[in-house]
């Protein structure tokens, strides 16, 4: 059997049956990642791990395997797949190995291609004004003084000096600080994700502020639910998700699928 027959045959008996998944999934994603998980007819069990992972990709990629690890070799249960809710994510799910269990992740750059609700929509909006910040409930509660999502906050920008100072020492903080600033030069537009779930609260007054703040403009969209309701639900179209046999690994595959499966070098 060629290695893409046997891929497509795994993926059809993974879907043919009521699933016990673990997800593991940014903290960022928490409300939507819930909310999916409630509605699902799977079994699904959850981990969180913190926002402050994407400020330094070899960290995330080790903790994340340590969590594929308990859940693949220490586990009581016995779980059908690994949903990993992220994206490429600066490289930090980049050599990710399946162990015996198959990881699925969503072919996506980073976490606002889930909150958009695929990459074609992600591209769309980065063509439109790629001078976009994004902001998202998740951003917005569980970051510092004002939270977005740019290319800069996913390699840990975003602090102050002092913080800078505190982690890295003075002169990487003095080179951090003024990389961010000239980050945030190229930024014009602040764009919060309504993914309209059921909450009794809204943050797009707080994100119209620090806009307004920031001398921005300002504008509301629309998010889309499909790939984490999909992520959950098992619905993993190869369009949409890369499906990891045991014993592969992920790797940037530098077009548009943006992922791709290789055998792990160990």
């Amino acid at each position: 059997m060629k290695p893409q027959e046997g891929l497509t045959e795994l993926t059809r008996l993974i879907q043919a049956q009521k699933k016990k998944i673990a997800v593991v999934a940014c903290e960022v994603l928490a409300r939507e990642i819930c909310y999916a998980g409630l509605i699902t007819s799977n079994i699904v069990h959850l981990v969180f791990k913190t926002k402050g992972l994407h400020d330094n990709p070899d960290k995330m990629r080790e903790e994340l395997q340590e969590d594929i690890d308990k859940i693949s070799f220490s586990s009581s249960e016995e779980y059908q797949a690994i949903v990993l809710a992220y994206g490429l994510c600066s490289n930090g799910t980049m050599g990710l190995i399946a162990r015996n269990i198959p990881l699925i992740i969503p072919k996506a750059h980073d976490c606002i291609t889930l909150f958009l609700g695929s990459k074609e929509r992600y591209a769309e909006e980065f063509s439109k004004n790629p001078g976009t910040y994004y902001f998202t409930t998740g951003w917005v509660e569980r970051g510092s003084e004002s939270v977005g999502r740019t290319s800069a906050s996913g390699y840990g920008l975003g602090k102050t000096y002092e913080e800078y100072v505190e982690l890295y020492g003075e002169d990487n903080a003095r080179y951090l600080f003024e990389l961010e600033q000239s980050w945030l030069i190229r930024y014009n537009l602040a764009t919060y994700i309504d993914m309209k779930l059921p909450m009794p609260f809204s943050y797009e007054d707080d994100v119209k502020k620090e806009a307004e703040r920031r001398g921005w403009k300002y504008k509301k969209i629309e998010g889309d639910m499909k790939l984490i309701l999909d992520s959950i639900n098992g619905n993993w179209d190869e369009e949409d998700f890369l499906i990891v046999p045991p014993g592969y690994s992920i790797q940037p595959s530098y077009d548009g699928n943006i992922i791709k499966i290789e055998p792990a070098d160990e």
